[in-house]
C-alpha cells in the first residue's frame, strides 16, 4: 500500500508522467531519475507501474515486463513455476 502511495506522490511530483498510451491494456509511464553526485537527469520510458513500484522498493530499476505487484507484494514469473 505504501509503495502504491509513494507512486501516487511521485506523479504529483513529475518524477513519474503517465505516457497516455498503453500496452497489452497496462498503462505507460515515463520514469524520472536524477543523479545527484553528476546531476544528470535519466529518463526511463515504457514503463510499467510495476516497474516503477519495484524501483520505488528497492532503488534500482529494472525493465521487466513480467513483474506484478498482487496483494501488496511482487510476484516474478520464475516464483509462479517454483514446484511448492
Amino acid at each position: 500500500m505504501l509503495l502504491k502511495l509513494i507512486f501516487a506522490h511521485l506523479i504529483g511530483m513529475g518524477f513519474v508522467e503517465p505516457m497516455n498510451d498503453t500496452n497489452d491494456d497496462r498503462d505507460l509511464y515515463y520514469l524520472y531519475v536524477v543523479d545527484h553526485d553528476t546531476d544528470k537527469l535519466f529518463v526511463f520510458e515504457h514503463c510499467y507501474e510495476e516497474e516503477i513500484l519495484e524501483y520505488i522498493d528497492s532503488g534500482d530499476f529494472e525493465y521487466n515486463e513480467a513483474i506484478r505487484y498482487v496483494d501488496g507484494k511482487f510476484v516474478y514469473p520464475e516464483d509462479l513455476t517454483k514446484n511448492k
